[in-house]
Protein backbone atom coordinates (compact mmCIF):
# COMPACT_ATOMS: atom_id res chain seq x y z
CA UNK A 1 0.00 0.00 0.00
CA UNK A 2 2.66 2.45 0.50
CA UNK A 3 3.99 2.31 -2.76
CA UNK A 4 0.83 4.09 -3.95
CA UNK A 5 0.33 5.90 -0.82
CA UNK A 6 3.74 7.46 -0.73
CA UNK A 7 3.08 9.78 -4.14
CA UNK A 8 -0.54 10.53 -3.68
CA UNK A 9 -0.24 11.37 0.07
CA UNK A 10 0.19 15.17 1.56
CA UNK A 11 1.13 14.24 4.66
CA UNK A 12 4.14 16.14 5.81
CA UNK A 13 7.00 13.89 7.52
CA UNK A 14 5.80 14.85 11.21
CA UNK A 15 2.35 14.42 10.30
CA UNK A 16 3.13 10.58 9.08
CA UNK A 17 4.77 10.18 11.93
CA UNK A 18 2.03 11.34 14.46
CA UNK A 19 -0.28 9.46 12.76
CA UNK A 20 2.06 6.49 13.15
CA UNK A 21 3.75 6.90 16.13
CA UNK A 22 2.42 4.20 18.27
CA UNK A 23 3.26 1.49 15.15
CA UNK A 24 7.06 3.26 14.36
CA UNK A 25 8.32 3.47 18.19
CA UNK A 26 7.08 0.02 18.77
CA UNK A 27 8.51 -1.95 15.27
CA UNK A 28 11.60 0.72 14.23
CA UNK A 29 15.09 -0.95 14.68
CA UNK A 30 17.12 2.34 14.17
CA UNK A 31 20.71 0.63 14.12
CA UNK A 32 19.46 -1.16 10.79
CA UNK A 33 17.85 2.79 9.63
CA UNK A 34 20.32 5.26 11.13
CA UNK A 35 22.90 4.29 8.34
CA UNK A 36 20.45 5.62 5.38
CA UNK A 37 19.01 8.42 7.09
CA UNK A 38 22.65 9.82 7.85
CA UNK A 39 23.65 8.79 3.90
CA UNK A 40 20.50 10.86 2.64
CA UNK A 41 21.88 14.25 4.85
CA UNK A 42 18.59 13.63 7.24
CA UNK A 43 20.42 13.07 10.47
CA UNK A 44 23.60 14.72 11.43
CA UNK A 45 26.76 12.88 11.96
CA UNK A 46 27.69 12.22 14.89
CA UNK A 47 25.36 14.39 17.11
CA UNK A 48 22.37 12.73 15.64
CA UNK A 49 23.19 9.31 16.34
CA UNK A 50 24.42 10.19 19.61
CA UNK A 51 21.21 11.61 20.93
CA UNK A 52 19.67 8.59 19.73
CA UNK A 53 21.92 5.71 20.57
CA UNK A 54 22.14 7.32 24.22
CA UNK A 55 18.87 6.12 25.02
CA UNK A 56 18.83 2.77 26.77
CA UNK A 57 15.40 0.97 25.21
CA UNK A 58 14.70 -0.01 21.73
CA UNK A 59 11.98 2.24 22.33
CA UNK A 60 13.23 5.19 23.50
CA UNK A 61 16.01 5.07 20.72
CA UNK A 62 12.68 4.90 17.84
CA UNK A 63 11.22 7.50 19.63
CA UNK A 64 14.11 9.70 19.79
CA UNK A 65 14.60 8.83 15.89
CA UNK A 66 11.25 10.05 15.23
CA UNK A 67 11.44 13.50 17.59
CA UNK A 68 14.46 14.35 15.23
CA UNK A 69 13.02 13.42 12.36
CA UNK A 70 9.98 15.45 13.10
CA UNK A 71 11.72 18.26 14.30
CA UNK A 72 14.25 18.72 11.50
CA UNK A 73 11.65 18.77 8.71
CA UNK A 74 13.74 17.77 5.94
CA UNK A 75 12.82 14.29 5.24
CA UNK A 76 10.11 13.63 2.83
CA UNK A 77 7.37 10.80 3.04
CA UNK A 78 8.85 9.52 0.06
CA UNK A 79 11.88 9.04 1.61
CA UNK A 80 11.35 7.90 4.43
CA UNK A 81 9.13 5.00 3.33
CA UNK A 82 12.07 4.66 0.71
CA UNK A 83 14.61 4.44 4.18
CA UNK A 84 12.08 1.72 5.61
CA UNK A 85 12.00 -0.80 2.72
CA UNK A 86 15.93 -0.34 1.96
CA UNK A 87 16.55 -0.63 5.92
CA UNK A 88 14.45 -4.42 6.22
CA UNK A 89 11.20 -3.02 7.13
CA UNK A 90 9.09 -3.52 4.27
CA UNK A 91 6.53 -4.73 6.49
CA UNK A 92 6.34 -1.54 8.74
CA UNK A 93 6.16 0.37 5.51
CA UNK A 94 2.61 -1.62 4.23
CA UNK A 95 0.98 -0.91 7.72
CA UNK A 96 1.77 2.93 7.85
CA UNK A 97 -1.93 5.21 7.80
CA UNK A 98 -1.90 7.95 5.46
CA UNK A 99 -4.33 10.93 4.93
CA UNK A 100 -6.53 11.00 2.19
CA UNK A 101 -4.99 9.45 -0.20
CA UNK A 102 -6.29 6.78 -2.49
CA UNK A 103 -6.35 2.75 -1.40
CA UNK A 104 -3.85 0.68 -3.09
CA UNK A 105 -6.59 -2.56 -3.78
CA UNK A 106 -3.68 -4.94 -5.27
CA UNK A 107 -2.23 -5.17 -2.06
CA UNK A 108 -5.33 -5.35 -0.01
CA UNK A 109 -6.43 -8.35 2.01
CA UNK A 110 -4.41 -11.23 4.58
CA UNK A 111 -1.03 -11.20 4.60
CA UNK A 112 -0.54 -13.88 7.31
CA UNK A 113 -2.63 -17.24 7.45
CA UNK A 114 -3.03 -19.05 10.34
CA UNK A 115 -3.36 -22.78 9.68
CA UNK A 116 -4.37 -25.23 12.99
CA UNK A 117 -6.82 -27.74 14.42
CA UNK A 118 -9.14 -26.23 16.54
CA UNK A 119 -8.18 -27.91 19.74
CA UNK A 120 -5.17 -25.79 19.34
CA UNK A 121 -6.82 -22.46 19.80
CA UNK A 122 -6.88 -21.80 23.67
CA UNK A 123 -3.63 -23.18 24.42
CA UNK A 124 -1.45 -22.00 21.69
CA UNK A 125 -3.10 -20.53 18.47
CA UNK A 126 -5.72 -17.31 19.77
CA UNK A 127 -2.50 -15.98 22.35
CA UNK A 128 -0.22 -15.91 19.32
CA UNK A 129 -2.67 -13.93 17.08
CA UNK A 130 -3.33 -12.03 20.26
CA UNK A 131 0.57 -11.13 20.32
CA UNK A 132 1.02 -10.26 17.01
CA UNK A 133 -1.91 -7.95 16.88
CA UNK A 134 0.27 -6.18 20.11
CA UNK A 135 3.38 -6.50 17.45
CA UNK A 136 1.11 -4.19 15.20
CA UNK A 137 0.01 -6.42 12.46
CA UNK A 138 -3.51 -5.30 12.10
CA UNK A 139 -6.82 -7.49 11.94
CA UNK A 140 -7.26 -7.06 8.18
CA UNK A 141 -3.76 -8.44 7.53
CA UNK A 142 -4.60 -11.76 9.47
CA UNK A 143 -6.71 -14.88 8.19
CA UNK A 144 -7.36 -16.41 11.12
CA UNK A 145 -10.88 -17.99 11.78
CA UNK A 146 -12.32 -16.46 14.40
CA UNK A 147 -11.51 -12.59 12.82
CA UNK A 148 -12.17 -13.86 9.23
CA UNK A 149 -14.93 -16.22 9.32
CA UNK A 150 -18.49 -15.31 9.82
CA UNK A 151 -21.82 -17.13 10.07
CA UNK A 152 -23.51 -17.83 6.99
CA UNK A 153 -19.48 -17.43 5.00
CA UNK A 154 -19.08 -19.58 2.59
CA UNK A 155 -15.75 -21.13 4.04
CA UNK A 156 -13.92 -22.91 1.88
CA UNK A 157 -14.65 -20.65 -0.71
CA UNK A 158 -13.33 -18.18 1.55
CA UNK A 159 -10.33 -20.35 2.39
CA UNK A 160 -9.39 -21.00 -1.31
CA UNK A 161 -9.33 -17.26 -2.15
CA UNK A 162 -7.34 -16.24 0.66
CA UNK A 163 -4.41 -18.72 0.39
CA UNK A 164 -4.46 -17.71 -3.52
CA UNK A 165 -4.37 -14.12 -2.99
CA UNK A 166 -1.33 -12.01 -4.06
CA UNK A 167 -1.53 -10.16 -0.69
CA UNK A 168 -0.74 -13.53 1.20
CA UNK A 169 3.06 -13.67 2.32
CA UNK A 170 3.22 -16.11 4.92
CA UNK A 171 0.94 -19.15 6.02
CA UNK A 172 1.64 -19.86 9.16
CA UNK A 173 1.12 -23.92 9.96
CA UNK A 174 0.82 -24.83 12.93
CA UNK A 175 1.28 -28.47 13.66
CA UNK A 176 0.21 -30.86 16.36
CA UNK A 177 -1.07 -34.35 16.62
CA UNK A 178 -4.76 -33.28 16.34
CA UNK A 179 -3.17 -31.80 12.91
CA UNK A 180 -1.48 -35.28 11.71
CA UNK A 181 -5.17 -36.55 12.57
CA UNK A 182 -7.53 -34.50 11.03
CA UNK A 183 -9.02 -35.44 7.79
CA UNK A 184 -9.72 -32.74 6.10
CA UNK A 185 -9.06 -28.40 6.65
CA UNK A 186 -5.61 -28.74 7.46
CA UNK A 187 -4.72 -30.69 4.91
CA UNK A 188 -6.47 -29.11 2.61
CA UNK A 189 -4.97 -25.95 3.97
CA UNK A 190 -1.61 -27.42 3.05
CA UNK A 191 -2.41 -28.17 -0.21
CA UNK A 192 -3.34 -24.82 -1.10
CA UNK A 193 -0.17 -23.55 0.30
CA UNK A 194 1.60 -25.58 -1.90
CA UNK A 195 -0.46 -25.23 -5.39
CA UNK A 196 -0.08 -21.29 -4.61
CA UNK A 197 3.50 -21.49 -3.45
CA UNK A 198 3.36 -19.49 -0.39
CA UNK A 199 5.67 -19.39 2.14
CA UNK A 200 5.48 -21.14 4.73
CA UNK A 201 6.44 -21.26 8.44
CA UNK A 202 5.36 -24.56 10.42
CA UNK A 203 5.43 -24.40 14.02
CA UNK A 204 5.49 -28.39 15.59
CA UNK A 205 3.44 -28.62 18.80
CA UNK A 206 4.11 -30.95 20.97
CA UNK A 207 4.93 -32.48 24.26
CA UNK A 208 7.56 -35.20 24.12
CA UNK A 209 11.06 -36.02 25.99
CA UNK A 210 12.80 -37.15 22.42
CA UNK A 211 13.43 -34.25 20.86
CA UNK A 212 10.48 -34.22 18.64
CA UNK A 213 11.88 -37.43 16.93
CA UNK A 214 8.58 -39.62 16.92
CA UNK A 215 6.62 -36.26 16.20
CA UNK A 216 9.24 -35.39 13.22
CA UNK A 217 8.01 -39.22 11.70
CA UNK A 218 5.06 -38.50 11.95
CA UNK A 219 5.00 -34.88 10.20
CA UNK A 220 7.00 -36.77 7.68
CA UNK A 221 4.29 -39.68 6.60
CA UNK A 222 1.81 -36.48 6.97
CA UNK A 223 3.67 -34.72 4.08
CA UNK A 224 7.23 -35.29 2.88
CA UNK A 225 7.50 -31.92 1.77
CA UNK A 226 6.85 -30.21 5.34
CA UNK A 227 8.94 -32.51 7.10
CA UNK A 228 12.04 -30.69 5.47
CA UNK A 229 10.52 -27.24 6.14
CA UNK A 230 12.59 -25.95 9.01
CA UNK A 231 9.73 -25.55 12.46
CA UNK A 232 10.02 -24.02 15.49
CA UNK A 233 9.56 -26.34 17.51
CA UNK A 234 6.93 -25.53 20.66
CA UNK A 235 6.67 -27.99 24.24
CA UNK A 236 2.64 -27.80 25.19
CA UNK A 237 4.25 -27.54 28.56
CA UNK A 238 6.25 -23.90 27.40
CA UNK A 239 4.19 -22.86 24.59
CA UNK A 240 2.59 -19.54 26.46
CA UNK A 241 6.51 -18.86 26.89
CA UNK A 242 7.32 -18.65 23.29
CA UNK A 243 4.81 -16.83 21.73
CA UNK A 244 6.39 -13.37 22.02
CA UNK A 245 9.51 -15.11 20.74
CA UNK A 246 7.39 -16.99 17.52
CA UNK A 247 5.29 -13.70 17.09
CA UNK A 248 8.67 -11.51 16.38
CA UNK A 249 9.77 -14.40 14.00
CA UNK A 250 6.72 -14.26 12.49
CA UNK A 251 7.29 -10.15 11.62
CA UNK A 252 10.52 -10.41 10.56
CA UNK A 253 9.94 -12.99 8.03
CA UNK A 254 6.68 -10.68 7.00
CA UNK A 255 9.20 -7.97 6.36
CA UNK A 256 11.26 -10.26 4.14
CA UNK A 257 8.95 -11.53 2.25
Amino acid sequence: MADSLETGSTDTIEALIKKNFPLLSKRLQVGKLIPYFIQEGLLDFPEDKQVIMSKTTTRGKAEALLELLSEKGTCTTKMFVDILKKGDHQHVAEQLKWGSAPEDTTTEGPQVFISHAGQDKRRFVRPLVEQLQLEGLPEERLFYDEISLKHGDDFDAKIRGTLASPSLKLVVFVISRHVLTDKYWPKLEWELTLKANKKVFPIWLDQNNDGFREFGNRVRKYSPTLKTAVAEKVLVSNARGKIPDVAEKIIRMLETA
